[in-house]
């Protein structure tokens, strides 16, 4: 995450500014006084566009991280859902602000939306209202969260279905809980990076799952019911090492290398 948000920054943030810099000379070439200048609204408008697209497209280019499977089994002091072998579970939860936070954050949103058309009449701009209204949308999305937990692993998304965040059952070496502060942890809320490298869905203060990953990496996400949620996660991990390891190897030589079918296409050989 980190990697595709520097570059997606990097690259949106270039255009931004290029496009601000030619939108602003190009409404005040040939003006005689610069009160006769039009507010350039469709080019900085079309300008945001652009850099937004530029850098969500440079993103997602970044590419996901390479596929890195646990070796190591799940410790036995983690917390696990007693399943059947053949029992199949899901548990979904969402994961939102605390009252205290809700209640302040309808203040502020009705205050924020208020202050937005002010700026914007006494700028004589929509350009302005219409960029902090945008931005206001994207921090609902980042407010209001779907948790899942199932054979696949752990997924978390946005209220629109975006961002979105998947940790791979067979990626996880151990979830637990662990209470978490978004402030002093993370700096904020929503979808953050911690100093040490941690991701977190951090939307308010209180347990979270808490998971630690292969390559060392880890991920935490505040929502109710962490406990239920870490325990099926070690469940999952658990049965997706023995499905792994039941999976044949395929046929090859003694030297490693791969090895030639008889022409019925049945039994390996190793000539």
């Amino acid at each position: 995450m980190t990697r595709r948000t520097v570059l997606g920054l990097a690259s949106g943030t270039a255009v931004l500014f290029g496009g601000l810099l030619v939108t602003m000379v190009g409404a005040q070439v040939d003006v005689p006084d610069a009160s006769a200048a039009e507010t350039p609204d469709l080019g900085l408008t079309l300008t945001v566009v652009a850099a937004v697209l530029v850098g969500v497209v440079a993103g997602s280019l970044a590419g996901p991280d390479p596929d890195l499977p646990a070796t190591a089994p799940v410790p036995a002091t983690a917390s696990r859902t007693p399943l059947a072998a053949t029992e199949r579970a899901v548990w979904i939860r969402t994961a939102g602000p605390d009252a205290l936070l809700r209640r302040w954050g309808g203040v502020g949103l009705a205050v924020y939306v208020g202050l937005s058309a002010w700026i914007a009449v006494v700028a004589a701009s929509w350009f302005v209202a219409l960029v902090m209204l945008a931005v206001l949308a994207l921090l609902v999305t980042m407010l209001m969260w779907q948790v899942r937990v199932d054979a696949s692993g752990l997924t978390v998304r946005g209220a629109l279905g975006w961002p979105h965040q998947h940790v791979p059952a067979h990626e996880v070496v151990e979830a637990s809980t662990r209470r978490v502060s978004p402030s002093r942890e993370f700096g904020g809320w929503g979808l953050r990076t911690a100093v040490d490298g941690t991701v977190g869905v951090v939307v308010r203060a209180g347990e979270s799952i808490a998971v630690d990953r292969s390559g060392g990496r880890r991920f935490v996400v505040t929502v109710d019911d962490a406990a239920t949620g870490a325990a099926l996660l070690n469940t999952f991990a658990e049965r997706a090492r023995e499905t792994a390891g039941t999976k044949e190897p395929d046929p090859g030589r003694a030297d490693g290398r791969p090895g030639r079918r008889d022409p019925d296409g049945m039994t390996p050989t190793a000539r």
